[in-house]
């Protein structure tokens, strides 16, 4: 069973937008930058950021449902953060913010797109089945490869 397109997609953008949202992290490892307030774990964030980010991306891309269901609460939470500042943005000339109104709406779009994908009722099922059907031959190359090493085993016995 192959994945679909569109779900490489939304995989695509999921990592784009876990680098967006991780990024100060990595600004905040930097020592020149660094507030006085840093602590000793400070440079390790961007590490531990990574492999957090590596791992949310390989589940959902292996579409594991607690994974999808963390990119679908991501989505979510990331879109109404980018309503609240959005609404900073139209409430005032002395905010000052990183996009323009175009590129909050589209990333609000493309954010609330993903989160719909996600939670469909047809990609949650067929999700379901290429988890079952990943882990099941997972295990029958695991219990081919047991097979294999009992009867090398014997026959080294044999020989014996």
């Amino acid at each position: 069973m192959k994945r679909p397109r569109v779900f490489l997609l939304v995989a695509a953008w999921y990592a784009f937008s876990l680098i967006i949202q991780l990024s100060p992290l990595f600004r905040l490892a930097d020592r020149k930058n660094a507030p006085a307030q840093a602590t000793l774990f400070t440079p390790f964030l961007p590490a531990a950021s990574l492999v957090l980010m590596i791992w949310l991306i390989v589940g959902l891309v292996n579409m594991r449902r607690f994974h999808r269901r963390v990119a679908v609460g991501f989505f979510c939470v990331c879109t109404l953060h980018l309503i609240w500042s959005l609404t900073a943005l139209l409430g005032g000339p002395s905010v000052k913010l990183p996009l323009y109104p175009r590129g909050y709406v589209t990333f609000i779009t493309a954010n609330l797109l993903c989160a719909w994908y996600l939670s469909r009722p047809g990609f949650r099922e067929l999700a379901d089945r290429f988890a079952a059907e990943h882990e099941k031959t997972a295990h029958s190359r695991m219990m081919q490869k047991a097979a294999e090493k009992r009867i090398r085993d014997e026959s080294r016995r044999r020989n014996r």
